[in-house]
């Protein structure tokens, strides 16, 4: 089943490969960034477990795993929480994910419902939008007035690896699932990962070995081959250690997150070895190199230990959320805990650190001094250049 678009047999294309051997970079946030921006949402509400950020008609909307939606104007001042748990029409017991689009929000509520419900900008109820063939779970995105749809299998075959419909839910096109490829025995949130970069869409499955993209010219195309043998260590888990329950026998790698920068891709991989790693590596997509930024060990409860150096506080990691565009500039998202931020910042490596920009490591300082371990995590933004 090819549904309306061309079937491509990747292999027979030349494609760059991702990642490649790991080289070490001098790194400063000031090679990517230009700007970062602290913001102390209000604590009226607890957040817990933040799925997304938006930026829309000035107001930031951060829905949650647990199916509220939080609403704050641009300085962190609530406004307010949408919840409309419940079992009634317009209702949801969680959601997957929420897109704005003109005048209108859709909120994906996965396997629960098998529906996307529709609400004005106010969350008056409209009408709902039932997935599209027997899709059991699917990730949402909206490209270019239109739908994609993404299964996410666990242990089974799906039919549909996505399928684009409009926004009445008139299926466009469909894309099969690889018939060679087999389904992931466990899930995880990398098993698939959809990112944007440079109005393209570009779509990772971990048991795939090509990265596609989506955009406006040519639709659906392979971009980058996953290369799962790369030199510098151990390897990417293989198709069939992914469908398999012997993965722990060796030393592996898993891609556990992408988020594009323009040129760049900003990834994260855990790293299965004696001693576990989580590695971040920064992708330069023309030149087709991999910079390793970090590589370090993972510690529940320590502040600031994962992710991109903190070159500017001179101290720490900031381990990234998302990407959010804000007034036509885009800003990668971190939530971090208050209780974080505190320990952080009253810790020996910040207090004696060097940092590049003194006047951030101060400004860091003093929110961090109005802090208390009960606030809601702080949102910390940094401006891509």
């Amino acid at each position: 089943m090819c549904g309306i678009i061309a079937c491509v047999d990747s292999s027979k294309i030349s494609l760059h490969k991702f990642p490649t051997d790991f080289q070490t970079v001098s790194f400063s946030l000031s090679d990517i960034f230009s700007e970062l921006e602290i913001i102390q949402l209000d604590n009226i509400e607890p957040i817990t477990k933040p799925l997304d950020i938006i930026y829309s008609d000035s107001t930031f909307i951060i829905p949650t795993w647990t199916g509220k939606i939080f609403r704050y104007y641009r300085d962190g001042t609530l406004i307010d929480v949408v919840d409309m748990k419940g079992s009634g029409p317009g209702e949801y017991s969680g959601i997957v994910d929420l897109i704005i689009h003109d005048d209108s929000i859709y909120i994906n509520v996965g396997a629960a419902g098998k529906k996307i419900l529709v609400f004005d900008y106010e969350y008056n109820f409209h009408r709902a939008i039932n997935y599209p063939y027997d899709i059991t779970f699917g990730k949402l995105i909206m490209y270019h007035n239109s739908f994609y749809m993404f299964t996410r299998p666990l242990g089974y075959m799906p039919e549909i690896d996505w399928v684009s419909f409009d926004l009445s839910g008139n299926v466009i096109t469909v894309k099969p699932f690889d018939e060679s490829v087999k389904p992931p025995i466990s899930s995880w949130m990398s098993s698939l990962i959809l990112f944007e970069n440079s109005d393209t869409f570009y779509v990772y499955r971990d048991i795939a070995d090509t990265i596609f993209a989506i955009n406006e010219v040519s639709n659906y195309h392979p971009a980058f081959l996953v290369n799962r043998n790369f030199n510098s260590g151990a390897p990417l888990l293989s198709k069939e250690e992914l469908a398999s329950r012997v993965q722990k026998q060796a030393y592996r790698r898993r891609i556990s997150n992408i988020i594009g920068l323009g040129k760049y891709w900003l990834a994260m991989i855990d790293h299965n070895d004696r001693v576990p790693l989580v590695e971040t590596i920064l992708f330069d997509t023309e030149q087709v190199k991999t910079y390793l930024l970090s590589s370090e060990q993972p510690e529940f409860g320590t502040p600031f230990n994962l992710g991109i150096p903190f070159t500017w506080v001179g101290a720490g990691f900031l381990y990234w959320n998302f990407k959010v565009s804000i007034n036509g500039d885009e800003y990668i998202a971190c939530f971090i805990d208050a209780y974080k931020v505190i320990e952080f910042a009253r810790g020996e490596e910040f207090i004696n650190s060097a940092p590049e920009r003194p006047d951030l490591k101060q400004k860091f300082q003093e929110i961090a001094n109005t802090l208390t371990i009960d606030d809601n995590p702080v949102l910390i933004l940094l401006k891509l250049k």
